[in-house]
């Protein structure tokens, strides 16, 4: 995988936007973390938790 680490949030957008399936994969990584500890918040379980993160990464990449 490329080194996107370094890359500014709003560039990662553009080369996902672009069909750069690895920026997608790097934004996952980055914030997957993150969204989970939200959706945990919002669920009874870890499972409803990783269920939730899965959907919401997901959906950004149907659009």
């Amino acid at each position: 995988m490329k080194s996107f680490t370094e890359i500014p949030d709003e560039t990662l957008v553009t080369k996902v936007l672009q069909g750069e399936s690895e920026a997608f994969a790097f934004n996952v990584d980055r914030y997957k973390g993150q969204i989970y500890n939200l959706m945990y918040r919002f669920s009874d379980t870890s499972e409803d938790a990783a269920d939730m993160t899965q959907e919401v990464f997901c959906k950004a990449f149907e659009r």
